[in-house]
């Protein structure tokens, strides 16, 4: 069961190593890589992976490539961090959008802190259910209408952040009271198989 997060910060430019000094006060597992290591990046099958790719001055076709097309990345959610320019032509282009989001720089670091927060929770959820049975996985659906789940909308004008949180807060609150039912139905059923074959 996938329990423990790692985000994985690419990036192209030295601005990004300030948001993700502040990402590694969310107490998860991180990792900081120059966009040229990026060949050395092996996702962990036992962990819920987060790719912020951060990219300032990267060819567009590359950045397609890297977050459309590569095998690595396919399964993951993605948060990319890059200029108005670079949307524009990213968006012109071809490409798989499964778990990808474009977010157009500057971003304000404490909103998209409050952002990522949340997705991750969104995908461990996600996890949660889809490693415990198929037929849940609907329930993460559901639970993001309740959340309000709309990564750009965060970035709006007006945006209450406090009620982000408190959805962040009572959104973390639901999810632990979920995966501990899980986990007892899990014990459960492994304790009446366990007396059965005893019986046997």
């Amino acid at each position: 069961m996938k329990n423990i997060v790692k985000v994985w910060y690419l990036s192209d430019n030295e601005s990004g190593k300030k948001l993700f000094s502040q990402i590694e006060n969310l107490k998860v597992q991180t990792g900081y890589f120059d966009i040229a290591e990026i060949s050395s990046i092996t996702p962990l099958q036992e962990h819920t992976n987060v790719f912020i790719f951060d990219l300032d001055d990267f060819q567009t076709d590359s950045i397609v490539n890297i977050v459309s097309q590569d095998e690595r990345f396919k399964n993951s959610l993605k948060l990319c961090i890059l200029s108005k320019k670079q949307i524009r032509e990213f968006d012109s282009k071809s490409y798989n959008s499964f778990k990808l989001e474009l977010l157009e720089r500057p971003v304000n670091n404490e909103v998209f802190l409050l952002l990522l927060e949340k997705s991750l929770l969104v995908e461990l959820y996600r996890d949660l259910l889809h490693s415990t049975s198929s037929s849940n996985h609907g329930g993460v659906n559901s639970l993001e209408t309740v959340m309000e789940v709309n990564r750009k909308r965060v970035f709006e004008p007006g945006f209450e952040r406090k009620q982000c949180l408190n959805s962040i807060i009572e959104f973390k609150s639901r999810s632990q009271e979920e995966e501990a039912k899980l986990r007892d139905k899990i014990e459960r059923i492994h304790l009446d198989s366990s007396s059965f074959f005893q019986l046997k």
